[in-house]
Protein backbone atom coordinates (compact mmCIF):
# COMPACT_ATOMS: atom_id res chain seq x y z
CA UNK A 1 0.00 0.00 0.00
CA UNK A 2 2.64 2.40 0.58
CA UNK A 3 3.72 1.93 -2.92
CA UNK A 4 0.51 3.06 -4.31
CA UNK A 5 -0.02 6.46 -2.34
CA UNK A 6 3.36 7.10 -1.90
CA UNK A 7 6.15 6.00 -4.82
CA UNK A 8 4.32 5.70 -7.42
CA UNK A 9 2.37 9.30 -7.68
CA UNK A 10 6.01 10.63 -7.19
CA UNK A 11 7.64 8.93 -9.93
CA UNK A 12 4.08 10.07 -12.20
CA UNK A 13 4.30 13.40 -11.17
CA UNK A 14 8.01 13.78 -11.93
CA UNK A 15 7.31 12.42 -15.53
CA UNK A 16 4.52 14.60 -16.23
CA UNK A 17 6.64 17.83 -15.02
CA UNK A 18 9.16 16.87 -17.29
CA UNK A 19 7.02 16.53 -20.57
CA UNK A 20 6.89 19.28 -22.77
CA UNK A 21 3.82 20.45 -24.72
CA UNK A 22 5.16 22.87 -28.32
CA UNK A 23 8.01 23.48 -26.22
CA UNK A 24 6.30 24.73 -22.85
CA UNK A 25 6.51 23.09 -19.40
CA UNK A 26 3.04 21.34 -18.91
CA UNK A 27 1.98 23.82 -16.33
CA UNK A 28 2.14 26.73 -19.26
CA UNK A 29 0.78 24.57 -21.94
CA UNK A 30 -2.55 23.76 -19.80
CA UNK A 31 -2.58 27.36 -18.75
CA UNK A 32 -2.48 28.48 -22.21
CA UNK A 33 -5.12 25.88 -23.24
CA UNK A 34 -7.69 27.42 -20.28
CA UNK A 35 -7.27 30.67 -21.69
CA UNK A 36 -7.72 29.96 -25.37
CA UNK A 37 -10.41 27.83 -24.29
CA UNK A 38 -12.51 30.96 -22.01
CA UNK A 39 -11.60 33.41 -24.15
CA UNK A 40 -12.04 32.08 -27.95
CA UNK A 41 -14.15 28.75 -27.93
CA UNK A 42 -16.69 29.80 -25.05
CA UNK A 43 -16.95 33.45 -26.53
CA UNK A 44 -17.78 31.71 -29.79
CA UNK A 45 -15.03 34.28 -31.60
CA UNK A 46 -14.86 34.23 -34.60
CA UNK A 47 -10.98 35.12 -36.02
CA UNK A 48 -9.27 35.83 -39.02
CA UNK A 49 -5.92 36.37 -39.70
CA UNK A 50 -5.50 36.32 -35.47
CA UNK A 51 -7.73 39.15 -35.08
CA UNK A 52 -11.30 39.13 -34.09
CA UNK A 53 -14.00 39.71 -36.70
CA UNK A 54 -16.45 42.50 -35.75
CA UNK A 55 -19.86 43.10 -37.19
CA UNK A 56 -20.30 39.46 -38.57
CA UNK A 57 -23.41 39.36 -37.27
CA UNK A 58 -25.33 39.93 -40.63
CA UNK A 59 -25.82 37.55 -43.80
CA UNK A 60 -24.33 39.17 -46.63
CA UNK A 61 -25.90 39.20 -50.48
CA UNK A 62 -24.75 40.31 -53.27
CA UNK A 63 -27.01 41.33 -56.52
Amino acid sequence: MFIYFTVAPYYITKYIVKLKQDGKKLFFFLWDFVIFVFNVQLRKVKLSYDEEVEYHDKKITFK
